[in-house]
């Protein structure tokens, strides 16, 4: 992780936790029934703007991928749907997006669905503000789930990736703060 990478993602956890209305405990099990859980976007985590698809089939017009996307997010459970899905609330989104020397921050709220056994699916919604501009809804529709995995791993988009879009890749992990030798979980 580079230097200015690791100051942006301490800068971003620290905003997460001071956010957090209550004391601060870790549980990377998303199906717990508790408060909210702190994520962090990981290496794999992407933003990216442009035409898609690409000519002849969708506009023409460069895509461009930013070199930085960090950030996180705090999800709490919110119960169980009838469609089978265990609803998480996705609270405090605080990403940081950019390049070179122009970044910008998007911020937000939203949900997450995840079912696993039976036809395993997630689902995220959320609605959010790119550099203060208005707020858009980026919605990754319902897609596959991989239920072995204790990650976050969807892309959300506003336009169904069609013609100019804002893509995101949301890869994300439960993160355990650990400062001077403290750790902070939330309870």
């Amino acid at each position: 992780m580079t230097l200015l990478r690791s100051a942006v993602a301490v800068v971003v956890l620290c905003a997460l936790f001071a956010s957090a209305s209550t004391p601060v405990t870790a549980n990377p099990d998303l199906t717990a029934r508790n408060d909210g859980v702190i994520f962090a976007l990981g290496a794999d985590a992407n933003y990216v703007t442009g035409c898609f698809p690409a000519p002849p089939l969708g506009c023409a017009g460069p895509v461009i991928l930013y070199p930085v996307f960090l950030g996180g997010f705090e999800s709490t459970p919110a119960g169980r749907d009838p469609e089978g899905f265990d609803v998480f609330l996705i609270d405090h989104v605080l990403f940081i997006a950019g390049g070179g020397t122009q970044f910008f921050p998007i911020v937000g709220d939203g949900i997450y669905r995840r079912r696993v056994g039976k036809n395993p699916a997630q689902e995220m919604i959320l609605d959010l503000s790119i550099a203060g501009g208005p707020v858009n809804v980026f919605d990754s529709g319902l897609v596959d789930l991989d239920p072995s995995l204790n990650a976050i791993d969807i892309s959300i988009d506003m336009n169904d990736q069609i013609n100019y879009d804002t893509v995101m890749r949301i890869a994300a992990n439960p993160v355990q703060a650990a400062i001077h030798g403290v750790t902070a979980t939330k309870k």
